[in-house]
C-alpha cells in the first residue's frame, strides 16, 4: 500500500485535533483502489469514550437525527452555535479537508474506486462522512460543496464495531444510498463489543443501525443478520 496522506483534524466536541484519518492507494501510480480509514476509539482514551457515549443529536432536513458528537468530530457543526450550525473555519476540519483531498486524489487516479473504513469511533465517522457525500449531492449542500465524482466512485463502506450514528430516517437514507441496487455497506460486529450497542435504540434515544451485519459470536462463528435482529447489534 502507498500512503497518500495523514490527517489530524479539529474535533469540536473534544476541543482538540483528535480526528485522525489516513488515505492509502494500492499503488503509487494509476491506482485501482483508494482507501480512506478513520482511527478508532482508543481503549484508554476518555475523550474517545465520551464521544461514543454522548447521546446528543441534531436533525438535518430529509436526513434525520444524527449523533451530534460525530458531526462535531468531522467539523460539521458546533453545539454552541446551533442556529447557524457553523464550525470554526480557522481550524482544519475533517470533512471539508478530506473531501477536498479525495477530489484531487481521484482526479489523479481516474481508474480507482474509493473504499471508506473505520473501527469503533472511526466506523461512525466513516459512516457519517459517507452519508454527507451523498447528502451533499442533493440540493441540501448546507455544509460544503463536494463533487459528485467522490460519491459516484465509492465502491464500499466497511465498518468494524461501529456505534449507531442516526435515527430510523438516517438509516433509511443510508440503506437507499448504499445498498440499492447493489450492496456497498458492510458492518462487522463481535459479540463482546459494547460500542456497537450505543447509542441506544430504545424509544428515548431512537438511534438505529442499518443494512446487513456480519456478526461474530463469542466463539467467532459468523452470522449474517439484517438490521438489529440479535442482541441489538
Amino acid at each position: 500500500m502507498h500512503l497518500l496522506g495523514t490527517y489530524n483534524c479539529w474535533n469540536e466536541f473534544q476541543k482538540k485535533n483528535s480526528t485522525q484519518a489516513f488515505i492509502f492507494a494500492d499503488r503509487e501510480t494509476d491506482a485501482e483502489a483508494i482507501v480512506l480509514a478513520f482511527r478508532g476509539t482508543e481503549a484508554f482514551n476518555a475523550y474517545d469514550w465520551c464521544t461514543d457515549l454522548d447521546f446528543s443529536w441534531y436533525e438535518l432536513p430529509q436526513l434525520g437525527r444524527v449523533h451530534l458528537g460525530f458531526l462535531e468530530a468531522l467539523g460539521l457543526g458546533d453545539r454552541n452555535r446551533m442556529q447557524s450550525f457553523q464550525s470554526d473555519e480557522t481550524k482544519l476540519l475533517a470533512y471539508d479537508h478530506i473531501s477536498a483531498e479525495l477530489i484531487t486524489i481521484l482526479r489523479n487516479h481516474r481508474n480507482a474506486k474509493l473504499y471508506i473504513t473505520g473501527h469503533s469511533l472511526g466506523g461512525a465517522l466513516a459512516t457519517l462522512f459517507t452519508a454527507m457525500l451523498f447528502y451533499n449531492r442533493e440540493e441540501h449542500r448546507i455544509f460544503y460543496n463536494t463533487e459528485d465524482d467522490v460519491a459516484r466512485r465509492l465502491a464500499a463502506l466497511y465498518t468494524f464495531g461501529q456505534p449507531r450514528v442516526g435515527d430510523e430516517s438516517f438509516a433509511s437514507f443510508m440503506d437507499a444510498s448504499l445498498n440499492k441496487p447493489t450492496m456497498r455497506y458492510f458492518r462487522v460486529v463481535y459479540n463482546n463489543d459494547v460500542v456497537a450497542r450505543v447509542p441506544f435504540d430504545n424509544s428515548l434515544f431512537g438511534f438505529k443501525h442499518f443494512g446487513n451485519c456480519c456478526y461474530f459470536t463469542h466463539n467467532y462463528t459468523l452470522q449474517v443478520l439484517y438490521f438489529e435482529t440479535l442482541l441489538s447489534v
